[in-house]
């Protein structure tokens, strides 16, 4: 049963992910359907499957009887490598070379690689914790520092983290901002305030200013195909996205 489960994760991830890195002028309608299928041990089960920017590995969280950790498995290998250090470790994301492993320990975030690991900023417990890897050697990740939720960013090889962008309060309460990717010279991330407003905006960091891009969704990426992938209600949706207006180019 877990080894079907990580199947029809590695299905979605697969279909998200995949097609869109390898084949840069496929268009979102051509694009093909992975499948695999990797068993785990008796007892395991398997979620928060990453795809690496080249598309030929992953990296998962299992979990069972002795605890939980991170594996790494190149999808044309018969099995997986545990990953240094990642003992309870959640949210894992790739380095943009797809060499290291970026994830969070109950107290700090962490990178490891096939040597070793290192820790290059403190998070707190208790609070929810997400964030990526850009371009620009920086990791950008959410959390709550100094009892101001927002973006902060830090650079991959060490140093002060700061913030990028504070969660805003509204009249309907705190609209919690969730980086998602660095993308047309800005940051896309999405918002949510209360139980069931969510939405996806683009950020300036030149004026500071915020633009809507949708009303209802939550998540985003913007592929090599030009489109803005996000979810919201059940579905997988994706719009024509234009990088130098920073506006969505149809419906």
């Amino acid at each position: 049963r877990n080894g079907v489960l990580l199947g029809v994760i590695l299905l979605i991830a697969g279909l998200v992910a995949i097609p869109f890195w390898q084949a840069r002028n496929t268009t979102l309608l051509n694009a093909s359907v992975i499948r695999y299928a990797i068993p785990l041990p008796s007892g395991y089960g398997a979620r928060a499957v990453t795809v690496s920017p080249k598309g030929d590995e992953i990296v998962y969280l299992s979990s069972g009887p002795e605890g939980s950790m991170l594996y790494r498995r190149y999808l044309d290998a018969s099995d997986a490598r545990p990953v240094p250090a990642s003992e309870g470790a959640v949210e894992p994301f790739f380095s943009p070379d797809s060499e290291e492993i970026g994830f969070f320990t109950p107290e700090a975030l962490r990178i490891a690689n096939i040597s070793g690991h290192r820790d290059i900023a403190a998070v707190p417990r208790n609070v929810r914790k997400h964030g990526f890897w850009a371009d620009d050697g920086n990791i950008y990740f959410n959390t709550i520092q100094e009892g101001v939720p927002g973006i902060w960013r830090v650079p991959a090889r060490g140093g002060q983290a700061e913030r990028v962008l504070d969660s805003r309060l509204t009249p309907r309460g705190y609209a919690y901002r969730f980086g998602q990717q660095q993308v047309a010279g800005g940051l896309l991330y999405s918002a949510a305030i209360g139980p069931v407003s969510r939405f996806i905006e683009w950020f300036n960091p030149s004026d500071h200013s915020s633009q809507r891009l949708i009303e209802r969704g939550m998540g985003g990426q913007v592929l090599p195909t030009g489109h803005l992938l996000y979810y919201w209600n059940g579905s997988l949706l994706a719009a024509p996205f234009h990088s130098d207006t920073h506006r969505l180019a149809g419906s």
